[in-house]
């Protein structure tokens, strides 16, 4: 009987040592789909349907000496709802899926020889993920998706029967903009920059129309000038306005990027370069000038960082007269200019 009890008891302690095999879990599916490609002069984009994942939810390892870019879920097992792609642009080769030996799926996009680097961004609503592969350069300095800044595209706001903002007594805002942008072309012309000015004579053009020669010019920065101020300060001091990530967030909820979303990925940019204006600005102006983040949805066509300058209050007198002097105009034009200089070098403090 004891020898009975104690084989009894040596079992139930292997027993209760022993590991209890339970059936594992599959990681939930997460479907992904591809919405398409844009290419650019200067680089290729993907655009990805993460299927209501947030993209933070992804890996992207980049294999340059495999010249790939793969794409998978961290948590989660892949299903993708599309066939392969092939012969994209010279950048991107195709897309294909990849699957390794403990049975990993993945999205491999294929690159050509003149593949470069990759930029990743998102989108929201839905979630989706932006693959930009630039092209491959040798130009030194900043560059933007794959080009240097050598074009710049000047905007002088409003013209024709748009006057903007006016004071008695002095010049509409219309004509102060069209002088200051004019200005502003010959310096940087002087400096080696080649310039598009989006009007050059007291015409009314249509944002639409002023984003489409920008791009059609394949312009590398976009500056718009105005001196309407008074929209969010009460100070006479310039203002320097981004456009906000919300305007990018919204369009087409099955479909590749909207016209509303492909200057997403710019924004950093935009943000340095208002950055390098205000310092140029502020030694020039009595007043500090300000950097406001606002909703432009007229910009969110470009292909290129933008901002919007508003030179002044003309509400102010005290600007108002200031702006109706060629030579505070010309110091003006030339604070932009070294502004768009110091951008270029590639100073991203």
């Amino acid at each position: 009987m004891i020898r009975i009890l104690l084989a009894f008891t040596a079992f139930l302690l292997i027993s209760a040592s022993a590991p209890v095999c339970m059936p594992q879990e599959e990681p939930p599916l997460v479907e992904v789909r591809y919405l398409g490609s844009h290419s650019y002069a200067g680089f290729t984009r993907l655009v990805f349907d993460t299927g209501g994942v947030a993209p933070d939810g992804f890996k992207i390892n980049f294999v340059p000496e495999r010249r790939q870019v793969v794409l998978y879920p961290q948590s989660r097992l892949l299903s993708y709802s599309f066939a392969p792609v092939e012969d994209v642009d010279d950048i991107v080769t195709g897309i294909d899926f990849v699957e390794d030996d403990a049975g990993k799926r993945g999205i491999v996009a294929n690159l050509g020889p003149g593949a470069g680097d990759v930029v990743q961004s998102y989108l929201s609503e839905p979630y989706r993920l932006v693959l930009d592969i630039r092209k491959k350069t040798s130009v030194e300095g900043y560059l933007p998706y794959g080009r240097p800044v050598r074009t710049v595209a000047i905007d002088p706001g409003h013209g024709g029967r748009n006057a903007g903002r006016g004071a008695q007594g002095v010049r509409a805002e219309k004509d102060i903009a069209l002088d200051t942008a004019i200005r502003l072309k010959n310096i940087l012309t002087k400096m080696g920059y080649k310039t598009v000015l989006t009007r050059s004579n007291d015409s009314d053009i249509s944002m639409d129309g002023r984003v489409g020669m920008a791009n059609n010019q394949k312009a590398d920065l976009f500056i718009s000038i105005h001196a309407s101020g008074g929209n969010f300060t009460n100070g006479a001091g310039p203002e320097i306005f981004v456009p906000d990530a919300e305007d990018f967030t919204t369009g087409p909820k099955n479909g590749p990027l909207s016209w509303g979303e492909q200057n997403a990925p710019y924004l950093p940019d935009s943000m340095r370069l208002s950055r390098k204006l205000w310092d140029a600005l502020k030694k020039i102006e009595a007043g500090q000038p300000v950097v406001h983040n606002v909703r432009l949805a007229g910009f969110s066509g470009l292909a290129m960082p933008a901002v919007m300058v508003e030179l002044g209050n003309l509400d102010n007198q005290a600007k108002a007269g200031l702006l109706s002097e060629d030579s505070f105009r010309g110091k003006v034009a030339d604070s932009l200019a070294r502004g768009i200089a110091e951008f270029s070098k590639g100073d991203h403090d």
